[in-house]
Parts: C-alpha cells; sequence; structure tokens
C-alpha cells in the first residue's frame, strides 16, 4: 500500500512477487523497468486521482487477475508497460468508473482482453466513464478482444462510456471461436450501457486465426448481462487495416431492437487484404437490424 505523495521505484533488475495497491490516495508513482512477477492483480487503482506508472513488466497474473485495474479513479497515466499472461482470464488492463486516463506505449500478450473499459465490474461501483485514451501501442490477445468496450454495467443505475479513443495501434494476433465475444474491436453496449463518441483510429491487425476484426452491438449477453445497453452512438473507424492471411468472420454493426439502436457510425478508408471496405458485403462486413446513419467512405 502506497500514500499520498510517494513513489516507488522498481529497479530494472528487480523481480516482486506481489502487489500495489493504491486506495483513495494521490500524488504517486510507480516506475522502474522492473518485473512483477505472478501477482493476483499486479496494480489496484482504486478511488484515486494523479497515478503515474511507467516502465513495469507484469507477467503471469493468476486466474482472473489482470496487469491493472483502474477503478473509480482520475488522472491515471500508465506508459511504457510490458504485460504477459497465460492463465484463465488473464486480462491486460480493465478501466472501470473512471476519468481522465492514459495508457501510451503498451506492450501486451494476454491470454484474454488486453484492454477493457466498463462502468461496473468487480467492487467497483457504477460510474460514467470518460475520456479514455489508448494510443501507440501493440497487443497480443490470445482469445476475446485487443479493444473492448462496454458489456459491463448496472442495470439499475444506467451509466454513459463516452469519449473513447483507441489510435496506432499494432494487433499481432487474435484467436477467439465463440461468436458473442469476437472482435479485435469490439463495442457491446449491455446492461443499460449508453456508449458513446468511441474512435479506433490508424490500426493495424496483422493476423485473425478465428473472430472478427471489428464488432460493435447492443447486446443482451447471456453470461454478463440482464437487460440490453441503452445503445451506441458517434462511433468512428479509420485507417484500419487487415493485412494477415485467412479472412476473419464478417465485421459486425448492428443494435438490439427498435429502442436499443446504434447510431451515426463512420467506417472510413478500411481495407482487407487491400480491397476496402465499400459497404455492407457478405463475408466482410454484415449491417445487421436496427442500425441508423452507417457511412463509408
Amino acid at each position: 500500500m502506497l500514500s499520498s505523495g510517494q513513489t516507488a521505484f522498481i529497479d530494472g533488475g528487480a523481480v516482486l512477487e506481489g502487489s500495489f495497491l493504491l486506495d483513495n490516495v494521490h500524488d504517486v508513482s510507480i516506475i522502474g523497468h522492473g518485473l512483477i512477477e505472478n501477482p493476483k492483480t499486479a496494480l489496484i487503482v482504486k478511488n484515486s486521482h494523479n497515478i503515474h506508472v511507467e516502465g513495469l513488466i507484469v507477467a503471469n497474473p493468476a486466474p482472473r487477475m489482470r496487469a491493472l485495474n483502474c477503478i473509480q479513479s482520475q488522472h491515471v497515466d500508465v506508459s511504457d508497460m510490458k504485460s504477459f499472461s497465460s492463465t484463465a482470464n488473464g486480462d491486460g488492463i480493465n478501466v472501470f468508473s473512471c476519468e481522465d486516463v492514459k495508457l501510451d506505449h503498451l506492450f501486451f500478450r494476454n491470454s484474454d482482453d488486453c484492454i477493457a473499459i466498463y462502468t461496473i465490474r468487480d467492487d467497483a461501483v457504477a460510474a460514467d466513464v470518460r475520456r479514455i485514451a489508448v494510443t501507440n501501442s501493440i497487443f497480443w490477445a490470445d482469445v476475446a478482444h485487443a479493444m473492448f468496450v462496454g458489456i459491463n454495467g448496472n442495470p439499475d443505475k444506467p451509466q454513459t462510456i463516452e469519449d473513447v479513443v483507441f489510435r496506432n495501434i499494432d494487433v499481432l494476433d487474435m484467436d477467439e471461436d465463440q461468436p458473442d465475444f469476437q472482435g479485435v474491436m469490439a463495442v457491446s453496449a449491455g446492461d443499460a450501457n449508453l456508449v458513446r463518441n468511441v474512435s479506433f483510429e490508424d490500426i493495424r491487425v496483422d493476423h485473425i486465426q478465428s473472430g472478427r476484426l471489428f464488432n460493435f452491438a447492443v447486446v443482451q449477453n447471456k453470461k454478463y448481462n440482464k437487460i440490453p445497453g441503452r445503445g451506441i452512438e458517434n462511433l468512428t473507424v479509420r485507417n484500419v487495416t487487415y493485412t494477415g492471411y485467412g479472412m476473419p468472420s464478417p465485421s459486425i454493426v448492428r443494435g438490439y431492437d427498435d429502442a436499443h439502436r446504434i447510431r451515426h457510425v463512420r467506417i472510413e478508408n478500411v481495407r482487407i487484404g487491400g480491397q476496402k471496405m465499400t459497404g455492407a458485403q457478405q463475408d466482410v462486413v454484415e449491417i445487421g437490424a436496427y442500425a441508423d446513419d452507417v457511412a463509408f467512405r
């Protein structure tokens, strides 16, 4: 546990077997190029603000644990971090109920989601999520998603996820057989979440063994959701390329029903095998029901 105003330094030759807990603190830094090995969740940032994490390597968190959980916190900056996991549901970074989070220059090879952004999960209290930026990074998700937004929420207290940017990302590989959890880039609005103003820009995907390039849908996932999300609005996919061998399953854009729609989607300069997406096309992209104003450029 660290206190407000403290800096922890992990030397490049150090191996730490343990975890950091930052709970209700501010102005804390954890820096250095040391290794955090076999932790539960390596870093937990909760109810805190002005937090800086830089340079760390996290290896093999326990099953269903993560490299970092950011919970109900503001102004969190994570950079030059590496994460490797092999156990079940070993996510990279999960962001719950936070505002103003910057994740930059990451290299993550994870057994599950690399980056996941929700309004509630674990012991977080449901709250809106705003201004999350993920930039200049390399991701390799064994299954699930490299970039994932929206599925977990509180159906009794509807929340909003807004102003999320993924920019300049390389994705090396993904292999997900379950249709409900496919999508290198995925927005799944569930449990009364409204997701809006999300962009995926300058994304390069090398290989998809099984899965979809993107999956944008209002959902009621049988495992995680009691009710569908309220909707998805203002979503942009720009300058995205899939250059690997093999054809992934078709990408998806769809709402849930007439009251739970996806609106204002812009798909700009998205290319698979050098061919530009120009509209709904079998085996490439499916525009489902309850989708309004989906434009290709």
